[in-house]
């Protein structure tokens, strides 16, 4: 796992640009780094970086930027799960390889096949690909979005991009103006959505998306229209028995079990985790298995973990964190957002312990949640539909009266608040029912946050995210928590937090191939029981015990909100009580005041996660120098 650098356009003078993008990104690849300049023409240059943490050939001859006689050259940040198969199918094909690795792979594959290689990649990846007959970039990210890519136009004509927000902003050639836009999404996520970032000037390559980058020829570099080389299918065809849905997800793990340093697993004592460790223990892996501990028996599922780790033969791992740890490690895990968000501290601290314990490389149960229905969303969502639809019937009345009796601001920001943005919104659909579901803050606390007044069909997403038009509203939630919370926060922050402590995770649920085919079973039976995952269970019930499979649904959660609010942290106090800050990124200062108060009274309204998530955005904008643009205050569209 790595992090990649470049810039593409008329040479000027910034010659340390990208070498400060790669200083920015060393925490994603202590093992190397590299950078290269590549003459494309009279004029014109396209500068490469890279980081490198080594997993698949650790020698110099795997080192990036890499090229090849052709003069191709590449950065790539991933694994390929599939290379040796690849690697086969191109020395059939006349190609000779001086490395044992992936990178070497991805790189003749795209001189062999062009971009038509993404379509045969199995794996998790952002690449950066000069190609020398074409005299142009190509960028490109991994299916479901497990490896970040973002770009940006700079203000001398460059086209930067890079595998983090914060490496762009360090070559000083981007505006660092706040997205008014981006701001109001992240307010309501609580995270950004693709391809929106929280500065104007940067945007984040879609999952599944490729784009070419062209360096221009004097006129300035460019940035072409994306496209989608893949989609989530629409679950047509032959529909998929368990023991397929099974056999797919043993071949996602084996596949990623492919290292050279060590690699274990993450095991909270859930289904999801202990599904990966019987499948890596049915593989012949040696298995080595790492837990979390708590002293708050409430949230401490070590034994459950334990118990799991001895059923497949594992060597086990223990680490307890306490609350004086979490407190040490705090700053740090605060320092590792790229992007804010209000999630991602437990993936921090669980990646920091791995790693101090020896692992490189760790398996992850990500993406199992959303295929499964393991969220209580799956059954809040039809829900919403179904009561919208009744409140669309009312008399406008009727409905106004119904508003007025949900409207309770002690619980603002809780479901029962919400009703009062689904009877106003009513009727709604899948999407936006789950956005309202999943909203950090409702609709008129981000107006009184940023003092733009919102359209009345805006539910915190850009244009193009969408279900499936079945009428399945199970399905779409699948879909949506596949594309949102997945693919925009659990996966981001999982990058994030892990990279911070040079750690690579692998997660088989989010297998393409697994995904696929488990799609294309009836969501009625795939989400049956949610957030319990029935249908889950019953796929490993032969694998583990029934005490694991039988369990109710737990979230792998850390005791946050006690901790935050029992001492919250100084600094996130700090940003919010300083109205100047709150002003300099377009955000009201009375209002941040005001949610800090309620949070501080203990009004059930105002969770940890809101104002955590406004310190974040404030802290963060603050440590990058990013600030609202003029005449923000705008109609958000």
């Amino acid at each position: 796992m790595c992090g990649i650098a470049g810039i593409a356009a008329a040479p000027g003078p910034r010659p340390d640009a990208v070498a400060r993008m790669v200083d920015a990104l060393v925490h994603r690849g202590p093992d190397g780094h590299g950078v290269e300049r590549i003459d494309a023409a009279a004029g014109v240059a396209v500068d490469l970086g890279h980081t490198r943490l080594a997993v698949l050939d650790t020698t110099a001859a795997a080192a990036q930027p890499m090229g090849d006689a052709a003069g191709n050259r590449l950065v790539y940040n991933g694994e390929l799960y599939n290379h040796a198969a690849l690697r086969n199918a191109l020395i059939a094909e006349g190609e000779r390889f001086t490395s044992s690795g992936d990178t070497e792979v991805v790189l003749r594959a795209l001189g062999r096949w062009g971009e038509r290689a993404l379509d045969r990649f199995d794996g998790m990846f952002a690449l950066a690909w000069w190609s020398a007959a074409e005299r142009r970039v190509l960028l490109a990210r991994d299916r479901l979005g497990l490896k970040p890519l973002y770009v940006a136009h700079g203000r001398d004509g460059a086209v930067v991009f890079a595998s983090e927000v914060r490496a762009i902003l360090a070559t000083d050639l981007v505006s660092r103006a706040v997205d008014p836009d981006g701001l109001a999404a992240i307010l309501w996520n609580g995270f950004s959505v693709a391809p929106r970032t929280l500065v104007a000037a940067v945007r984040s390559l879609r999952p599944g998306h490729a784009t070419w980058v062209d360096p221009g020829r004097g006129e300035g570099a460019s940035i072409g229209r994306e496209r989608a080389y893949w989609s989530l299918p629409d679950g047509s065809g032959a529909p998929a028995e368990p023991v397929d849905v099974r056999d797919a997800f043993d071949a996602a793990v084996a596949r990623r079990l492919c290292a050279d340093v060590p690699l274990g697993a993450f095991l909270s004592g859930g289904l999801d985790s202990s599904a990966i460790v019987a499948s890596m223990a049915r593989a012949g892996a040696d298995v080595r298995t790492f837990a979390i501990a708590f002293d708050d028996p409430a949230f401490d599922e070590s034994g459950w973990a334990a118990a799991v780790a001895a059923h497949v033969g594992a060597t086990h791992h223990e680490v307890r964190v306490t609350e004086d740890a979490f407190r040490r490690w705090l700053p740090d895990a605060v320092a590792a957002y790229d992007q804010p968000s209000f999630d991602g501290l437990n993936t921090y601290f669980v990646s920091r312990a791995a790693r101090e314990a020896g692992l490189t490389v760790a398996l992850s149960g990500l993406g199992a949640d959303e295929l499964f229905g393991g969220y209580p969303h799956f059954g809040a969502v039809p829900a919403i539909v179904r009561a919208s639809r009744l409140a669309g019937a009312l008399p406008s009345r009727a409905r106004g009266w119904l508003r007025a009796a949900f409207d309770d601001r002690s619980r603002a920001q809780t479901l029962r608040g919400k009703l009062v943005d689904v009877i106003g919104a009513a009727p709604v659909g899948a999407v936006h029912a789950y956005q309202l579901a999943n909203a950090l803050f409702r609709r008129d606390a981000i107006e009184r946050l940023t003092g733009r007044a919102l359209s009345p069909d805006y539910c915190g997403l850009p244009d193009g995210v969408d279900a499936d038009a079945s009428g399945d509203v199970r399905d779409a939630t699948s879909r949506l928590s596949l594309r949102l919370f997945l693919g925009e926060r659990c996966l981001r922050d999982t990058d994030q937090m892990s990279m911070a402590s040079s750690l690579e995770v692998r997660a088989p649920f989010t297998d393409h191939a697994l995904v696929e085919c488990a799609l294309r079973v009836a969501a009625a039976d795939r989400t049956a029981g949610s957030p319990n995952k029935r249908y889950e269970s019953a796929l490993f019930a032969a694998r583990l015990p029934a005490t694991i499979t039988r369990r109710a649904k737990r979230g792998f959660v850390f005791p946050l909100a006690r901790w935050l609010r029992d001492a919250f942290d100084p600094a996130a106090d700090a940003a919010l009580r300083d109205p100047a800050l709150a002003e300099s990124i377009g955000l009201d200062a009375e209002a941040v005041a005001a949610f800090r108060d309620a949070f501080v009274r203990g009004d059930a309204g105002v969770p940890w996660s809101r104002v955590w998530l406004l310190a974040q955005v404030m802290r963060w904008c603050d440590t990058h120098g990013v600030g609202a643009p003029e005449g923000s205050a705008v109609a958000c569209a």
